[in-house]
């Protein structure tokens, strides 16, 4: 197995900053799809697709508050 080798200091910070960046993109994505999923429910739909998708958009705010919340 070929050794590798490291070039210089590692960039891990950078890219973690990158994916934080993403992550916080890709949460606002997914809250505006289960919104308007949400919000496009009749009053015939089944209470338990209305339950799952209020709770998932709960649980993606907590997330996008969290990944948005400035480091310590």
């Amino acid at each position: 197995m070929e050794e590798v080798r490291t070039l210089g200091e590692s960039d891990w910070d950078d890219q973690d900053l990158l994916t934080l960046d993403e992550a916080q993109f890709r949460l606002k994505e997914e809250i505006d799809v289960v919104s308007k999923e949400l919000a496009a429910l009749t009053n015939d739909s089944d209470p338990a697709t209305s339950q799952r998708l209020e709770k998932r958009l709960q649980l993606l705010h907590q997330l996008h508050e969290r990944y948005s919340a400035p480091a310590d």
